[in-house]
């Protein structure tokens, strides 16, 4: 039977990107089989000793069934347990000397679940979610349902060999519409794993300020915690900020929690926003945490355990695709500064074609173009990338790689060979 659908369900519930993904991860994972390397979720990977923490940690948290009731068994706040979001404050002037209190600090139910809040509650018909440096995260592109818009910017590509960076298009941005009612981006930006600068997060700071809208920065990836991240950074705050924290790539996906800091006027709005939607957030993720974030050893666990273990599996993949593409072709990987991927650019290969070919040979990619959205016009790269996550076991990330290399390596031979004989 077909159902009549309203705009919201016709946005939601139609193709999206994010959809495409979460399907194939679910696929991947009830029938492997078919399957011979998934590199193309966001999936963190099992990291020994964070898995051996958590456990202790949840054992420590439920170990009673006093403390079972009061985790599992009961409503928290709508804005989050009051403990949990002092230490967070506590935690966060501690490392950046921010001056935030409670009122800073809000939960929801994971970053997509924010993100769409946010969005939505703060731009409207006629009215714009600025993106300042595509390509970024794909999970944004579907979430307007209010009338509003994503206006992108496209990241302007230095390159260097075999390597490149996007830089920020500042006059593009300086020369977009006042109907803009918030600014968002991810750091390490997804999928490229761009680390922006302080100094450009200082000019969309400033940016920001002047048109007396929010900057939303999205840290699912970056400082302090997951810290997949290997350039230093430093991390600014300002009333006009909005700094969204995930414990998904930490580990703990499955716990569906996000951590907010932002003026108390937006705790607030996301508190009610909560409330009508979801009535609480879940408690777990928070109980499970908050020793780490009351004695503040949060950040050095990060520092000592997940930036080396990510680093290693980038170094790894990186090693593996420059051995393994041919010198005859043209290529070049995004400076992998932070987060889980490669961003791969075959200039010469139409992306969206060679995604679906890896996947009848069991390698599942993401093709770039869905991270570039909200353009006036088509970007040169977007049907010339791919999002590549190391995440997975090395074996599987030298496996599937390799079959990525080979199809490229065989396409590009015969371009070659056509070019000649004309």
């Amino acid at each position: 039977m077909k159902f009549p659908l309203s705009s919201f369900g016709n946005t939601l519930g139609t193709s999206t990107g994010i959809g495409e993904l979460m399907d194939d991860l679910g696929a991947a994972l009830v029938d492997k089989s078919k399957i011979k390397a998934m590199l193309g979720g966001g999936q963190p990977a099992e990291v020994p000793e964070m898995t051996a923490l958590f456990h202790e940690l949840v054992q420590q948290a439920l170990n009673t069934p006093e403390s079972l009731h009061r985790v599992m068994g009961q409503y928290d706040p709508a804005e989050g347990e009051g403990e949990f979001r002092n230490a967070f404050a506590a935690m966060m002037n501690a490392l950046y000397s921010w001056g935030v209190k409670q009122e800073n600090i809000g939960i929801s139910s994971g970053g997509q679940s924010a993100c769409f809040h946010l969005f939505n509650a703060l731009a409207g018909a006629g009215e714009q979610v600025l993106v300042p440096l595509l390509p970024d995260y794909m999970g944004y592109r579907d979430q307007l349902v209010s009338g509003a818009e994503f206006l992108g910017v496209a990241g302007i590509p230095r390159r260097t060999g075999n390597r490149f960076k996007y830089e920020l298009d500042r006059e593009a941005i300086i020369m977009v519409p006042n109907t803009v009612r918030l600014m968002v981006l991810s750091r390490p930006t997804n999928p490229s794993g761009n680390v922006i600068s302080d100094d450009d997060i200082a000019f969309l700071s400033q940016e920001c300020l002047r048109r007396g809208i929010s900057l939303m920065i999205d840290h699912a990836y970056g400082a302090p915690f997951p810290n997949a991240m290997y350039v230093a950074t430093e991390s600014i705050w300002a009333p006009h900020h909005i700094h969204l924290y995930s414990l998904s790539k930490l580990g703990l996906p499955g716990t569906r929690t996000s951590i907010m800091v932002a003026a108390p006027e937006i705790i607030t709005l996301m508190q009610k926003m909560t409330a009508v939607t979801s009535l609480a957030n879940p408690g777990l993720g928070q109980a499970i945490i908050k020793p780490l974030i009351l004695d503040q050893s949060l950040p050095k666990v990060c520092r000592d355990v997940i930036t080396p273990f990510y680093q290693k599996k980038r170094d790894h993949a990186l090693a593996v695709l420059d051995a393994k593409l041919s010198e005859k072709v043209d290529y070049a990987v995004h400076e992998a500064e932070g987060a889980f991927f490669l961003w791969l650019w075959l200039p010469r290969i139409n992306t969206k074609e060679l995604t679906q070919q890896l996947k009848k040979k069991g390698v599942l990619v993401i093709s770039g173009d869905w991270f570039f959205y909200g353009l006036s016009q088509s970007a040169d790269q977007e049907n010339h990338c791919l999002r590549l996550t190391y995440s997975m076991p090395e074996d599987e990330v030298e496996l599937g790689l390799s079959i990525l290399a080979e199809e490229v390596n065989k396409y590009s031979a015969s371009k070659n060979s056509k070019e000649q004989c004309s």
